[in-house]
């Protein structure tokens, strides 16, 4: 991991940013989301202020999760899912679960280390990825999964830390897919086995994505069309209480898959802005992801200087 460190200035304004994850601010821009407008707080947002701003949801490890429903979730074969985690908690006694279908798949934190399991429709098999989960930082997790040859690999910020073997079909209901918590059906009234912390730029693929594809999904929005994906949602649009699903090949997408969040998390923008003098400072703790291709330098500023110095940690290699 790194922390990149960029100087814009005028004559009276000059604008430092730092970047505590390794690479990239501004990703290639691609085809950007056609919603007209996003809701926040109860403001309303145009389409350009929600494409230039990177958000992720908060959940309070209590009752707050998000759950989708569409059979494009019922992944049988190949599989992949990925996600953005920063943990608040990661004492789990049993398990604080990050994105799961039940019944089928998931991504779980336990006494402080991350697993991945996968699930036939009658038992669960669980795998430790041995990298411990860390309080307040930013980490990218993917699981894969072949299904001819039942290679499952799990990754930390696009390090393949876990490899496992894994056969068997993958079980199918009619339970939800959820972030933040196990959700069995659509009456569940609360949590269960919730997560405490911020999740952002979860995606789910019915293809297993190589390590360098994986990779590439660390520092880049979408792009929408990818083969094979299903779901993906980046909550740079959150309104009624819901984030859309942006896969352009989802069955019965948006309605369907659109993403519905129980007791409405706190949406935040993922970079920090502060000032210090003359100097506006803004940070960016991970890759900032936009359909726009990032943060955009504000007008009026006409030079930068960068420098880009070591630093991070996040849970991974």
């Amino acid at each position: 991991m790194q922390r990149g460190v960029r100087r814009q200035r005028t004559r009276r304004m000059s604008v430092l940013l730092s970047c505590t994850l390794a690479g990239i601010i501004a990703a290639q821009p691609v085809s950007a989301a056609t919603d007209a407008e996003a809701t926040e707080s109860g403001v309303s947002t145009t389409s350009v202020e929600r494409d230039d701003i990177d958000r992720y949801v908060s959940l309070d490890g209590v009752r707050q999760w998000g759950q989708a429903t569409s059979t494009s979730f019922d992944i049988v074969n190949d599989i992949s899912v990925s996600a953005w985690v920063r943990p608040d908690v990661v004492t789990c006694p049993t398990e604080c679960v990050v994105v799961t279908k039940h019944l089928a798949f998931g991504i779980y934190i336990s006494n402080s280390v991350f697993w991945y399991q996968f699930h036939n429709g009658t038992t669960w098999t669980k795998t430790s990825s041995g990298i411990t989960a860390r309080v307040g930082e930013w980490v990218h997790l993917a699981m894969t999964r072949v299904k001819s040859t039942g290679a499952a690999v799990f990754y930390v910020n696009g390090v393949a830390v876990s490899t496992s073997t894994y056969t068997a079909t993958l079980g199918t209901s009619t339970d939800l897919f959820a972030i933040g918590a196990w959700a069995e059906n659509s009456t569940v009234s609360a949590a269960s086995l919730p997560f405490d912390g911020d999740i952002d730029e979860v995606r789910v693929w019915n293809v297993a994505r190589t390590q360098s594809q994986i990779q590439t999904d660390m520092h880049t929005w979408g792009p929408t069309d990818t083969s094979g994906l299903v779901g993906y949602w980046d909550f740079n649009e959150l309104s009624n209480s819901s984030a859309r699903n942006l896969a352009s090949g989802a069955s019965a997408a948006p309605a369907s898959a659109s993403m519905t969040f129980i007791d409405r998390p706190a949406k935040t923008d993922g970079k920090q802005v502060t000032t210090t003098g003359n100097d506006t400072v803004v940070t960016f703790l991970r890759s900032y992801l936009t359909s726009a291709g990032g943060w955009t330098v504000p007008s009026g500023v006409s030079t930068a200087r960068t420098l880009v110095v070591a630093g991070g940690g996040g849970g991974g290699p």
